[in-house]
């Protein structure tokens, strides 16, 4: 998982998903990862994403990008980030 290898390494990583969790198709795949049923790969992801303090973590959030990237966390406010 990229936003994974990112944090270990100390990159600041935003994942936005617009689910209210976090996985995607995945979440009912009966593939395994690294040895490991799909699901499971998944909650291991999160929780140590979870536990770092360089992630920010935004569930039901969409994304656009116009230069800016923009996110917006449910129907609550806008957070803008710029790429730089």
């Amino acid at each position: 998982m990229a936003a994974r290898a990112a944090a270990e390494k100390g990159g600041r990583v935003i994942l936005a998903d617009l689910e209210p969790e976090f996985g995607g198709a995945l979440k009912w795949s009966s593939e395994t990862i690294d040895g490991e049923p799909a699901r499971a790969f998944i909650d291991r992801s999160v929780s140590a994403l979870e536990d770092a303090p360089n992630v920010r973590l935004l569930p039901r959030t969409t994304v656009w990008f116009h230069g800016l990237m923009i996110l917006r966390p449910g129907l609550m406010r806008c957070v803008r980030f710029p790429l730089v």
